[in-house]
């Protein structure tokens, strides 16, 4: 059922690198013989693969509201009554942590997804991995954008873009040969109501904060689907950081992709079961610690965030 498939998906327990996990959201993009069309789609992130339990989404929008959850998976110690019950409280706070401001959550990407990649695909860059003019009998980048609003604490949020792209043969093919996440952050957490807060000005805040995301996603998934750089090989980092959906922190070994002083892009070691499984684009400033990896790196829970 779709509630036990979420209650299984925490951050917190996908770390665990088992024999059984697999990591096909990791993989490059593989090679295609035709330029590949870029089309956006507002269908949202699904609640069978890249949300946890507990999240809340505000209506009409893709803006998913999570790191309020406190039960962990305690509703699994009481089957699937409990699991429907614990989402559904913590469904419920999530609710009310943004019921006063919701006015200024009604966000929609797409448009400006759409914008930033024409702009970017005037210019020679991506070329000619990527197509300027949209090829229906060619291979098809779908990608679905959506914000994720995690709470660092009981009143900063740090919000998150999140760009899921899947691969297929044409346009009007059902079938996929390759998906991940891009997920990109920027800055400090900041409170979420108030003077000088993210909803303050209808959200000025938010959207240049979300802008400025969506821009280096985009432009790192273009790279990266132009290029499909391999991960065997690149050099290996420790990376320790706020991550999506939850308030803690956590250290992370991945192949790093590109670094050009202010973003970093890797790919973390982590299996296809966990919510941030994909490619982190992160503001440098707002690392704890980057570093060359070693043998005795471990992906681990730091602490709480606060």
């Amino acid at each position: 059922m779709k509630f036990i498939l979420r209650a299984l998906l925490p951050v917190v327990v996908a770390v665990a690198l088992s024999g059984c996990a697999t990591y096909k959201l990791m993989a490059p993009p593989p090679a295609q013989v035709k330029p590949v069309s870029v089309v956006y789609t507002a269908v949202g992130p699904s609640g069978w693969t890249d949300l946890p339990i507990g999240v809340y989404r505000v209506p009409n929008t893709n803006v998913i509201v999570s790191g309020h959850q406190e039960g962990g998976n305690i509703g699994m110690m009481f089957g699937v009554l409990g699991v429907l019950a614990q989402d559904a409280v913590e469904t419920g706070v999530g609710k009310g942590k943004v019921s006063g401001v919701q006015g200024a959550l009604q966000i929609d990407l797409v448009p400006q997804a759409q914008t930033i990649t024409k702009d970017l695909l005037a210019s020679d860059h991506f070329k000619p991995g990527i197509a300027e003019m949209n090829d229906p009998s060619g291979p098809t980048l779908e990608v679905t954008p959506y914000t994720v609003l995690t709470f660092a604490n009981a009143t900063d949020v740090r919000p998150y873009v999140f760009l899921k792209a899947t691969l297929h043969p044409t346009a009007s093919s059902s079938a996929s040969t390759w998906t991940t996440r891009y997920i990109a952050a920027v800055g400090k957490p900041v409170p979420l109501a108030g003077d000088n807060s993210l909803t303050a000005n209808d959200g000025a805040l938010l959207k240049s904060m979300l802008s400025d995301e969506l821009a280096r996603a985009i432009k790192a998934m273009l790279t990266d689907v132009a290029s499909h750089p391999a991960r065997d090989g690149a050099p290996e980092v420790y990376v320790e950081t706020a991550m999506p959906f939850i308030k803690a922190h956590m250290g992370l070994v991945g192949a790093q992709l590109a670094d050009d002083g202010s973003t970093l892009v890797y790919v973390p070691k982590v299996a296809d079961a966990n919510v941030i499984a994909g490619v982190e684009i992160v503001d440098k400033a707002s690392l704890i610690t980057i570093r060359p990896a070693t043998a005795d790196d471990r992906s681990k829970l730091l602490d709480d965030g606060n």
